[in-house]
């Protein structure tokens, strides 16, 4: 199991975001792709994420997240998200 740490940071402000993430293999095969309105919470209960389907999906730890479009906020709930890997695409403006 590897460990990594990753920040986010907004162009408009000084606030970062730093989280570590831990590289796991049980669901390496799932991707899920942000679809959560800007401010939405990332937590386990909300289904602000698309399955490879793109069917509304909750998270799952150890899947792959996805994040697409031109940036926005995410607020990350209180817990521990254990991703496979955190993916970045769109112009993040």
């Amino acid at each position: 199991m590897r460990s990594f740490f990753v920040s986010v940071c907004g162009r408009l402000s000084a606030a970062c975001l730093t989280f570590s993430l831990w590289s796991l293999t049980a669901k390496a095969d799932t991707v899920l792709t942000w679809n959560g309105a800007n401010g939405a919470s990332w937590d386990t209960v909300s289904a602000n994420w698309l399955d490879a389907d793109s069917n509304p999906a909750v998270w799952t730890d150890g899947a792959t997240a996805v994040f697409t479009g031109a940036g926005g906020i995410v607020n990350v709930e209180y817990g521990i998200y254990q991703a496979e890997k955190v993916v970045f695409t769109g112009t993040g403006n």
